[in-house]
């Protein structure tokens, strides 16, 4: 199975706004996708046992998503998959009174797994820019007199650029995974909810 289409490595422009929120290119039918899974599965296994004995890099697998895109359910997928040994999962919520006193990606730095492991981040270091700025949580935290409040998104952004290619020169690959949803179906899915929480 083939992901080429659905990977983004900065080269060209990517607006989600154009990107398809209903594939159903990758299998036939419901039956093929449970046997294509199956198969990946016992290559996600394969690999596992691969990175975990050689000891060389770390894995983070970082899902981001609207409410209601199946993060969650996405996760306990692939969790199925993994072997515990060397595998935990940080679901980063609003950020508590100590992670307020850290810097922000303080609570993302000390979760990122050692050699050999895997870490699986539900949300991530990401929420403080996306919700942070829609929500402007920045203004509302101590900050210096010397913060510039109308830089720190940008230079979040920057941060975080940098703390990615800091992960990987020692050795700790980071795949991101944004599972998009379109408006529809995610306010079916949160009716959904409703009529059976």
């Amino acid at each position: 199975m083939s992901f080429k289409k659905y990977v983004y490595d900065g080269t060209k422009k990517f607006v989600i706004a154009k990107e398809s929120t209903d594939e159903t290119s990758l299998c036939k039918d419901r039956k093929d996708a449970e046997a294509k899974m199956q198969k990946n599965i016992e290559e996600i296994d394969k690999l596992q046992e691969k990175l975990y004995a050689e000891k060389k890099e770390g894995v983070i697998f970082l899902f981001q998503a609207m409410d209601a895109a199946g993060k969650d359910g996405t996760i306990r997928a692939v969790l199925s998959a993994l072997s515990p040994h060397g595998v935990h999962e940080v679901a980063f919520k609003a950020p508590s009174s100590d992670e307020l006193a850290h810097d922000y990606l303080w609570r993302v730095a000390s979760k990122t797994p050692a050699k050999g492991e895997i870490a699986i981040f539900n949300r991530s270091h990401y929420e403080d820019v996306l919700i942070g700025k829609v929500r402007e949580l920045y203004r509302s935290q101590a900050n210096a007199r010397r913060i510039d409040l109308d830089k720190v998104i940008v230079n979040r952004y920057e941060d975080i650029r940098n703390f990615e290619e800091y992960l990987y020169r020692n050795n700790v690959r980071t795949v991101k995974i944004f599972l998009n949803v379109s408006k529809d179906e995610q306010a079916r899915r949160f009716l959904s909810r409703i009529e059976e929480p």
